[in-house]
Parts: C-alpha cells; structure tokens; sequence
C-alpha cells in the first residue's frame, strides 16, 4: 500500500486535456438540517477543479445562498469537476466531493448537523500530517494482526480527508480481511467513483499515471471480490457457498488451475464428489503430471469411497432397527434400497438380509432369487452364511433335490 499522497490534500489547479464549455443547465444543491428540513441562509460554494486558467491564478469558484426552501442553484456551469461545500452559523461545515458536471441537470444535497464551524482538509494544511500519521499507525496495527483497531484509526482518517485514495483502499483491504464484504465493496465502489473523476484533473504533486494506477487497482480488486468471499466461506466451513462463489471464478477464469483446484477442494467437502472430480480431471489436463493434483484426486475418490459405506452403514442400520421392530415390509424397502449404493460385489450381505424377510413375508421364490445371487456375489469362504438358510428352506418345503444340490455344488 502506497504512503499518503501529499497532493490529495492540495487543491488541484490545473486543467487535464478536455474540452469544456458553459451550460444553462443548473447544478441545484439542497441544504437541509438533521432532520431532512430545508435549511436557508446556507452559503455554498463549488471549486471547479479543472476549469481552463491561467497558471498562477486561483480555482475558479462560485458562492450562492440557500432559499426558503433550502435550494442554492449554480447556472452557466462549464463542464468539468467540482467540489462543493457549504457553511452556516451554528452548524459544521459539509462537504461533497466531486461532482462531475456534464451539461445536463444535477442534483445534491448537503446534511448539517449542528456544531462549530472548522477548516476542511484542503483549507488546513497541517491536516496532512495528521492523517499521514493516522494512516501510519493504522497501518502498523494492521501488520501486528490488531485489524478492528487498524479500522477505528483509518475511519477516522477518512472522516478527517475523505479524499484520500490511499486512505480508501487500505481501509477496504482491512474490511475485505475481516471478512466484511458489503463494507468493503461499497468502499471500493466510491474509491472507483472517486479515482474516475479525479483522473480528468491534473495536480503536480500526484505522481504521473496515479489516478489511472488507482481506477486498476480498484477494479482488480473489486474482480477478485467473489475469489475472497469463497475463500472465506471456505474457511468457515460453508462449502456451499465457497463452491458457488469459486465456480463462478472458474467461470471468468477457465484456464486458471488453482481456482479450479480450490473449487475441486469446496466440491468435496461439500460432498459433491462427482463434480469434484470432474473439476479436478480438468485442472489436471490443464496441468498434465502435477503430483497435487492427482494427490488431490486421489484424495476425493477415498473420501467418496467412504461416505458411501457411511451411507449404506445408515442404511442397513435403519433396516435392521424396522426389522427388529418386526417392521418387514419397511425393512425390505430400505434394504432393497441400499442395493444401488453399493457395487455389485459387495451386495451379498445385504441380499442374504433380504432373502430371510422375504422367506417371513411367505415370499419364497423371491427369497430363493436373493439367496441365489447373494451365493453368487459372495467370496468362498462366505457363501455358507448363504446357502444355510436357503438348504433349510428347501428342506422346510421338501425340495430334497434342491436342498442336496446346494451341498454338492
């Protein structure tokens, strides 16, 4: 983060190369009290801030007092930047930075709260200092990891020179690293406004191509936003939001192998291992032979392996609790159900599980179908769990033939 500019508290005199000339269209300016009341006998005043003068010679400005109904109108306006204020007896001075007065009708309205009238920053140069110490001190609290009080010390400093680009950005870094995304953005949302309009004037003491150097690190920034918001969704464990916000990442940046990494991580953890994998599988074309990669691959093909035993185990679970409840025809359903979770080797238990509800719901040649495909499934050592039950069936039924089969094969 840059230090403080200098120059930003330094009226700007100066004309950036454009064309202007005067318009008949009014720039209107509401004054009103706390209460959203007209205020009259208002004075305002607007400095236009890149006006064609000649050097050496003052910004050209303009006075007009607020009516009865609060409304100070400034006419024969050249197009360009202006920075208003008003004052009044009894009230603190406001401030509107910048208009940016292009021919056709504006409208702003300046709120005084009551107070002492004070000098604004561009009227007090010793302002400078104090808000580049403030700036400083904000700043080292921040790296010392004490950000809530880095924030106090800069919002203060822009309350102080609320024109300070720098000041605006450091402080929208420290929002955005608390996870305080609204305020952040909308900070960033007035540093670009501000470095947009400011871009068009010319002051000596900014360094060339400043303003311009602002307005791209304000919106490269802003772009990154979603990435920071899903990093720290991620963090909080909010892995829906976290994949939401790096898909749509992937999105504006599809050759971007870490985002595609990070959205594959959110993925997973929010158990969606089919996308994960498809996500990861990309990255990996995008970078062929990346051992983080296929570590990472690897990674989710054990973690999908395993929420689905955790899945079947529910299942089976389930079904054996209806079925000690004497509930068959619900346990049969559930078990009949576990079948698509798990491959095709591994279904022997469950089959001979449901072959003996079938044989207590007088469904015997169903049984004999599950007891024959969980004898099939089954390794060798573990078909006898299988074909007990099915020989004493065919026994019960005096299918002696059948039963003897099972003991010869």
């Amino acid at each position: 983060m840059k230090n403080n500019i200098r120059a930003l508290l330094v009226v700007v005199f100066m004309l950036f190369a454009s064309s202007v000339f005067a318009a008949e269209e009014p720039l209107q300016v509401k004054c009103v009290d706390s209460s959203g009341a007209p205020l009259e006998g208002a004075k305002v005043t607007i400095v236009c801030l890149n006006c064609k003068i000649t050097p050496g010679d003052e910004l050209k400005s303009d006075d007009e007092k607020s009516d009865s109904e609060g409304f100070a109108s400034f006419r024969k306006l050249e197009n360009a930047v202006y920075r208003v204020f008003g004052r009044k007896n009894g009230f603190s001075p406001v401030l509107y930075e910048y208009v940016d007065f292009q021919s056709s009708p504006q409208s702003i309205q300046l709120e005084f709260q009551e107070g002492k009238d004070r000098k604004l920053y561009f009227e007090d140069m010793s302002l400078i200092e104090t808000t580049t110490k403030m700036q400083e001190e904000g700043l080292a609290l921040y790296r010392s990891g004490k950000a809530p009080e880095a924030e106090k010390i800069l919002e203060q400093a822009v309350a102080l020179s609320p024109s300070n680009l720098d000041i605006y950005y450091d402080l929208a870094n420290i929002y955005l690293s608390q996870g305080k995304f609204d305020q952040g953005q909308e900070l960033l949302d007035k540093l670009s406004h501000l470095s947009s309009i400011l871009i068009k004037t010319y002051n000596p003491y900014v360094p060339s191509g400043y303003y311009k150097e602002m307005v791209d690190k304000t919106a490269e920034l802003l772009s990154r936003l979603p990435i920071l918001k899903a990093d720290n969704a991620f963090k909080e464990n909010k892995y829906d939001v976290a994949a939401e916000g790096f898909r749509k990442a992937v999105e504006n940046n599809p050759k971007d192998v870490k985002l595609h990494v990070n959205l594959a991580a959110a993925l997973a953890n929010a158990k969606k291992y089919d996308e994960a994998l498809q996500t990861i599988e990309k990255a990996s074309r995008m970078a062929p032979g990346e051992t983080p990669l296929e570590d990472l691959k690897n990674q989710i093909v054990t973690a999908k392996a395993s929420a689905e035993l955790e899945k079947v185990q529910a299942a089976l679970n389930e079904g054996d609790a209806l079925l000690k409840n004497g509930d068959f025809e619900n346990a049969l359903i559930k078990f009949q159900g576990s079948l698509s979770m798990v491959p095709e080797n591994a279904r022997a238990p469950i089959l001979g599980r449901i072959g003996l509800i079938q044989l207590r719901l007088n469904k015997s040649d169903e049984a004999v179908e599950s007891f024959k495909k969980a004898i099939e499934l089954s390794p060798a050592e573990k078909r006898g769990d299988y074909i007990k039950p099915l020989f004493q069936h065919y026994v019960n039924k005096e299918k002696y033939e059948e039963a003897l089969s099972l003991l010869i094969d």
